[in-house]
């Protein structure tokens, strides 16, 4: 027998085709199990499933994506897509109101400002005013006791030259008409007298009233101007006060209102997608996400 003809019986032989059966089989599971027990095959190619990302907003894909061969350990949510144009009309609304109420305390806080100064030079001019006028009044007081203790005075002696008068007449020694032209002229000193009692008396209670604040002069209001002033600006300050006070809660509830929206913008204007928590390299990168870009619209 032939050498060609053994090897030909040896392949057609029962064992050697069980056993070449055999390796094929092995083989085939040997390639075809790193595909089903392993995320990624022996020939380096992921096989993980694939997710198709819509984008939820209008934008273009961030440059912090995670590119070729980076390794991810953990769960982390990265910037996927990026507004390009955000709507801030609202915002910008919002910083406008805020810098008109700023502006409106501030002016607020000036005219207090100015008003405090403006009282305070009306109180110096109502404190000249009220002592020049209680010491007015004093020296008008002292001319008034001083006309008084004349006309006292005058009005004794009066009295006694008609006394005096009456006695001549008695006498004989003068007529009857003198002694009435003595008793008219102490009639009219005593008269006099009395009017400067009573100028005395209201003199006094005028400069009682101006050391309590309260002038009681002919032609003058009880209060001077300044004071007049003075209180004028008290409501004046009041009105101003409320309105610093209202425009300053309303700048604070403005700024936190802006705040809100800054936060709000900073959501809707990027879109973040969470990267798995397996461990493994990135096989590829930005030349798959500029394929997918038309796709997915971002």
């Amino acid at each position: 027998m032939s050498g060609s003809d053994r090897l030909q019986q040896f392949v057609r032989s029962r064992w050697v085709r069980l056993a070449l059966a055999g390796v094929l089989l092995t083989t085939s599971a040997w390639a075809f199990l790193p595909y089903v027990n392993y995320r990624i095959a022996s020939s380096a190619f992921v096989n993980a499933a694939l997710v198709r990302v819509a984008a939820p907003i209008a934008g273009q894909l961030t440059l912090g994506l995670p590119h070729k061969g980076d390794f991810i350990d953990r769960s982390a949510a990265l910037p996927l897509i990026e507004a390009r144009a955000p709507d801030q009309r609202h915002l910008l609304q919002l910083q406008g109101q805020h810098a008109v109420a700023a502006e409106r305390a501030n002016l607020a806080r000036k005219q207090l400002s100015e008003i405090d100064a403006t009282d305070r030079e009306l109180a110096d001019r109502l404190a000249i005013h009220r002592g020049g006028m209680m010491a007015r009044l004093g020296h008008e007081l002292d001319e008034a006791n001083a006309e008084k203790t004349g006309c006292s005075s005058e009005l004794a002696l009066r009295r006694d030259v008609g006394a005096r008068m009456e006695q001549l007449v008695k006498s004989g020694t003068a007529t009857p008409i003198k002694s009435s032209e003595a008793l008219a002229i102490s009639e009219a000193t005593s008269a006099r007298c009395e009017i400067a009692n009573a100028k005395v008396k209201r003199l006094g209670v005028e400069l009682k009233s101006a050391q309590d604040g309260v002038f009681l002069r002919d032609g003058v209001n009880d209060a001077p101007y300044s004071q007049q002033q003075r209180e004028r600006l008290f409501l004046r300050r009041q009105e101003l006060e409320v309105r610093a006070l209202e425009e300053s809660l309303q700048s604070s509830q403005v700024a936190t209102a802006i705040a809100e929206e800054r936060d709000r913008l900073a959501r809707v204007s990027h879109s973040d997608i969470c990267c798995p928590p397996a461990r493994g390299l990135v096989s590829r990168g930005e030349p798959w996400l500029n394929r997918r870009r038309g796709a997915d619209g971002a």
